[in-house]
């Protein structure tokens, strides 16, 4: 596999203004294009809820039905977490700081994953190919649902708009933690630091024992301090993993995964028409802009089309740049899509997996 994608190379008239129409509301306003009290409130809270309720279950002497909706609660956390904290720090938005990004990006090793795997299908691969099949491997997960018209089609995908919300995205972290990130591991070595063909070992041992120590802290210590059978332990851990999915998997895939969102097919030679903020623009959705609940705890990935165009800019500012960035795409004649409600994003994407799974 090789990256061979380039975008139109034409002067991106509509990218310069909007950048600075950007940075002069920045300017203007006088402060940080990074997170501000805001963001340290929301992180605090987040945190707070999180691993409050994993203590609570350890040492609050709880019924276990109290118990097991504590770990809901904890996995609705995490999903917050990852949204509204590790995102930011991911993308080096969360502060002006190098270091601090470092450590809220690292907050999803605590969840069982990786930020280096992140970093390279997230923000290096998803950001610079999104929705180009074979290159943007936020949308290549498993072959049961078929995200992309240029995916293999197979008898069962016209079934996926059924299936896939009752059997597939309830799940998915359980998937990421078992085998999405091993696979991607793989396929990835060719955008590995430094030699191409090979992670840096040091990666890979730092992967091995996050994964090791979640474990640990989520199933053994539990099993060990709890009077709890072993089945009880695994069925909290579920309960963690499908609240988490429960929240993650829909605003994943209303985020891109619409039907009025581009798949752009390259040509012969690798080429894509539109250049890189084009497709940006048409390859996303926004939705729920006036629910400020969501946006507060989903880290403004509501504001999907404002994040793929200014990803360095923290998401505690995306309402505010709104105005400015949809101006300026109506401009220009591109589409804004956006759907006024996350059920309605959502019944939108289940018509799209619907289509491409009976075509």
């Amino acid at each position: 596999m090789s990256i061979d994608v380039f975008y139109n190379k034409k002067e991106d008239k509509f990218y310069a203004e909007l950048k600075e129409k950007v940075n002069n509301y920045f300017k203007e306003k006088n402060i940080s294009k990074k997170g501000n009290i805001k963001m340290y409130l929301i992180t605090a809270v987040l945190l707070v809820i999180t691993y409050g309720s994993y203590f609570l279950i350890l040492f609050g002497n709880l019924p276990e039905i109290v118990m097991l909706l504590l770990a809901c609660v904890m996995g609705v956390g995490i999903a917050g977490i990852g949204m509204g904290i590790m995102h930011d720090g991911s993308h080096n938005s969360y502060s002006e700081n190098k270091f601090v990004n470092y450590i809220m990006g690292s907050l999803l090793n605590f969840a069982g994953s990786h930020k280096y795997i992140w970093d390279l299908r997230h923000n290096s691969l998803h950001h610079m190919y999104t929705n180009v099949y074979k290159y943007d491997y936020d949308m290549v997960k498993i072959w049961l649902v078929r995200h992309s018209p240029e995916a293999p089609k197979r008898w069962f995908h016209k079934y996926q708009h059924i299936y896939a919300s009752i059997m597939i995205y309830p799940y998915y972290t359980l998937f990421w933690l078992l085998f999405y990130d091993m696979f991607h591991l793989r396929v990835f070595s060719e955008f590995a630091e430094g030699d191409q063909r090979k992670h840096p070992f040091m990666k890979i041992v730092g992967i091995i024992f996050w994964r090791i120590f979640y474990l640990f802290y989520i199933i053994v210590i539990p099993y060990l301090l709890l009077d709890l059978p072993f089945w009880k332990i695994m069925t909290g851990f579920l309960a963690l993993h499908v609240s988490t999915s429960a929240v993650l998997c829909p605003i994943f895939q209303v985020a891109h995964i619409m039907e009025n969102t581009t798949h752009a097919i390259p040509d012969k030679k690798g080429n894509l028409k539109a250049t890189w903020a084009e497709n940006q623009v048409t390859s996303s959705s926004n939705f729920s802009l006036n629910n400020k609940l969501l946006t507060w705890f989903c880290g403004g990935l509501n504001y999907q089309i404002e994040h793929h165009l200014f990803p360095w800019i923290c998401s505690i500012h995306y309402p505010d740049i709104h105005p400015i960035i949809k101006k300026t795409i109506e401009k220009y004649k591109l589409p804004y899509n956006n759907q006024p409600t996350l059920l309605k994003a959502y019944a939108s994407h289940l018509r799209f997996l619907k289509k491409i799974g009976n075509e």
